[in-house]
């Protein structure tokens, strides 16, 4: 199944810029995928499409068909035409943290050089935060940008993303690296 295709095997080697679309809620999942739409019909040059988070799978690792994650690779399919060869699923995350860190070793080695995040303000902070410590643990290669492609956001949205970026950043500083922050998350999430 595509899906689940190794993305390394199959990227296109000449791919310069990406475009992410990390899932959320419902609601952010359709405002981050046509922002990103909107985006990748501006471009003559086609970018590649990556969705970034856990694709949910019943008690025998069969893909839920009826999950967000696929709702929107189907969306991305039918309602945008993209073709199999244009669109990626990382599929294990399960936090903005993992969206980061498997994202970072998909296009590790990779000719990719700009980020387009899809997400709003408070959610892209995030990704920021997480890039600056990949960067300076060697976990991304310091000429890859990340660049916002910006959705909107509640004012509750907007508290929430405030208080998230406060939690992972003092994670981040407790633990000092990110997958130490990774494996902190993991067990507060178990809690």
């Amino acid at each position: 199944m595509l899906i689940t295709e190794d993305f390394n095997n199959n990227m296109n080697s000449h791919c310069l810029e990406m475009i992410v679309i990390p899932t959320g809620s419902l609601d952010s999942d359709k405002k981050r995928v046509s922002k990103a739409m909107d985006y990748y019909a501006s471009k003559e040059q086609k970018p590649q499409l990556i969705v970034v988070g856990n694709l949910q799978k019943d008690e025998s690792g069969r893909l839920i068909e009826n999950s967000q994650q696929y709702a929107i690779y189907k969306r991305l399919r039918q309602e945008y035409g993209l073709k199999p060869s244009n669109l990626r699923v990382e599929g294990y995350s399960n936090n903005t943290l993992e969206n980061f860190i498997y994202l970072s070793q998909k296009i590790k080695n990779r000719n990719v050089n700009d980020l387009k995040i899809s997400t709003n303000f408070t959610h892209y902070l995030r990704f920021k935060l997480f890039e600056k410590q990949a960067k300076k643990e060697g976990l991304l290669s310091k000429k890859i940008k990340l660049t916002p492609l910006y959705t909107s956001e509640s004012f509750q949205e907007f508290i929430r993303g405030i208080f998230a970026y406060v939690q992972d950043y003092l994670i981040l500083k407790k633990t000092g690296s990110l997958e130490n922050a990774k494996l902190k998350k993991q067990k507060k999430e178990v809690i």
